[in-house]
Protein backbone atom coordinates (compact mmCIF):
# COMPACT_ATOMS: atom_id res chain seq x y z
CA UNK A 1 0.00 0.00 0.00
CA UNK A 2 1.38 3.37 -1.02
CA UNK A 3 -0.09 6.82 -0.22
CA UNK A 4 0.95 9.91 -2.15
CA UNK A 5 -0.23 13.45 -1.39
CA UNK A 6 0.07 15.94 -4.23
CA UNK A 7 -1.60 18.99 -5.79
CA UNK A 8 -4.69 18.07 -7.78
CA UNK A 9 -4.62 18.31 -11.56
CA UNK A 10 -7.58 18.71 -13.88
CA UNK A 11 -7.71 14.97 -14.52
CA UNK A 12 -8.48 14.50 -10.78
CA UNK A 13 -11.49 16.82 -10.67
CA UNK A 14 -14.14 14.16 -11.32
CA UNK A 15 -12.76 11.97 -8.53
CA UNK A 16 -12.52 14.94 -6.16
CA UNK A 17 -16.12 15.93 -6.94
CA UNK A 18 -17.36 12.37 -6.38
CA UNK A 19 -15.53 12.04 -3.06
CA UNK A 20 -16.61 15.46 -1.82
CA UNK A 21 -20.28 14.86 -2.62
CA UNK A 22 -20.15 11.42 -1.02
CA UNK A 23 -18.61 12.82 2.17
CA UNK A 24 -21.35 15.44 2.56
CA UNK A 25 -24.10 12.93 1.81
CA UNK A 26 -22.72 10.10 3.95
CA UNK A 27 -22.10 12.53 6.82
CA UNK A 28 -25.74 13.58 6.73
CA UNK A 29 -24.89 17.21 5.96
CA UNK A 30 -26.86 17.29 2.69
CA UNK A 31 -29.42 15.23 0.79
CA UNK A 32 -29.54 14.41 -2.90
CA UNK A 33 -32.09 17.22 -3.30
CA UNK A 34 -29.72 19.95 -2.06
CA UNK A 35 -28.63 22.34 -4.81
CA UNK A 36 -25.30 22.84 -3.02
CA UNK A 37 -24.18 19.43 -4.29
CA UNK A 38 -23.71 20.99 -7.73
CA UNK A 39 -21.43 23.64 -6.22
CA UNK A 40 -19.44 20.96 -4.40
CA UNK A 41 -18.92 19.23 -7.73
CA UNK A 42 -17.39 22.33 -9.32
CA UNK A 43 -13.79 21.47 -8.49
CA UNK A 44 -12.44 23.66 -11.30
CA UNK A 45 -13.98 26.73 -9.63
CA UNK A 46 -12.63 25.66 -6.24
CA UNK A 47 -9.16 25.18 -7.70
CA UNK A 48 -9.22 28.76 -9.05
CA UNK A 49 -9.72 30.11 -5.52
CA UNK A 50 -7.92 27.56 -3.35
CA UNK A 51 -5.20 24.96 -3.44
CA UNK A 52 -6.70 21.52 -3.93
CA UNK A 53 -4.69 18.50 -2.85
CA UNK A 54 -5.39 14.82 -3.38
CA UNK A 55 -4.27 11.71 -1.58
CA UNK A 56 -3.66 8.74 -3.84
CA UNK A 57 -3.85 5.22 -2.50
CA UNK A 58 -2.07 2.81 -4.80
CA UNK A 59 -2.42 5.28 -7.69
CA UNK A 60 -6.14 6.10 -7.22
CA UNK A 61 -7.55 9.30 -5.71
CA UNK A 62 -8.82 8.33 -2.26
CA UNK A 63 -9.14 11.72 -0.57
CA UNK A 64 -8.98 15.43 -1.19
CA UNK A 65 -8.74 18.72 0.67
CA UNK A 66 -8.98 22.36 -0.38
CA UNK A 67 -6.81 24.93 1.39
CA UNK A 68 -8.18 28.44 1.18
CA UNK A 69 -6.05 31.31 2.42
CA UNK A 70 -7.27 34.81 3.25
Amino acid sequence: MSITVRPAVEADYDDVARLTRAAYLHGGHLTEADAYLERLGDVAHRAQHATVWVAELDGKVAGAVALTLA
